[in-house]
């Protein structure tokens, strides 16, 4: 599973859930892909539950919700679906040196 930082927790930390379900997260080229990325970060009103409902395997999805429900708790946000595939808690702006 892979962690992809968002928001900053508590902790200083950061979280994202990727890789719940295998080859949701998909390589992205750094050419011509932009606008596909773009689209795959952006909040739906998708419901959470009923994506982690559809993964399957009960011990996988049980270990989905705790997971969920842990990183709810260390960020204090809720869990929000970006895209399709891609649960995350909170929202955080990069800046970087060059702008």
């Amino acid at each position: 599973m892979e962690l992809r930082a968002s928001k900053p927790d508590r902790t200083g930390r950061a979280g994202t859930l990727r890789g719940v379900l295998p080859d949701l997260c998909g390589c992205v080229s750094i050419e011509g892909v932009a606008a596909k990325k773009a689209a795959a970060m952006r909040r739906t009103d998708a419901s959470v539950e009923e994506f982690l409902a559809q993964v399957p395997y009960g011990q996988r999805r049980e270990n989905a919700r705790r997971l969920c429900a842990m990183m709810q708790e260390i960020t204090g946000e809720p869990p929000a679906l970006s895209g399709t595939s891609i649960v995350g808690f909170g929202t955080y702006h990069y800046r970087y040196a060059s702008g």
